[in-house]
């Protein structure tokens, strides 16, 4: 995590060219988890899990968000930057707040329904939780799902 740390951003995700990329080397179904905060359109997610989904491979989306991005708990006026290029805004982020929250949590589900409708998984993690919990009710969640089926 440190050299991931270390590394500049520089421009923004391109899910799509991944997916491409991921499915020029694997020629068999997969399972495949997609590990991203998932900030980018939800046209470009749901056409890279429906190349995914397609092919007949498992998916697991994992949408990772640090805390302030969940909870938006800023109460002083700040100077946001776009680590993907974009301008800089000073807002206060009280004033902003309510509405930052709607549209984080639209997103969310937007990218959870995503993934529904292909048949795959979508979690969320807090990059201050333990991920444990998580993972061990997405796995109970399939073990469920899997032993309904008789598979």
């Amino acid at each position: 995590m440190s050299a991931l740390a270390q590394e500049p951003v520089v421009g923004h995700a391109h899910i799509g060219r991944s997916v491409d990329q991921m499915l020029a080397r694997v020629t068999n179904k997969a399972l495949f988890v997609i590990v991203s905060d998932f900030l980018m359109p939800l046209d470009e997610i749901r056409s890279a899990v429906a190349r995914l989904a397609h092919l007949g491979n498992d998916i697991v989306l994992a949408q990772l968000l640090d805390r302030q991005e969940l909870e938006f708990a800023i109460d002083t006026p700040a100077r946001f930057e776009d680590l993907e290029g974009g301008d800089a805004l000073e807002t206060d982020p009280r004033a902003v707040r309510a509405a930052y929250l709607e549209l984080m949590r639209a997103h969310i589900d937007g990218v959870d329904r995503i993934a529904r409708s292909f048949g795959a998984d979508a979690i969320l993690c807090d990059t201050h939780e333990s991920i444990g919990p998580v993972l061990a009710a997405l796995f109970d969640r399939r073990m469920s799902f899997s032993g309904r089926r008789g598979g």
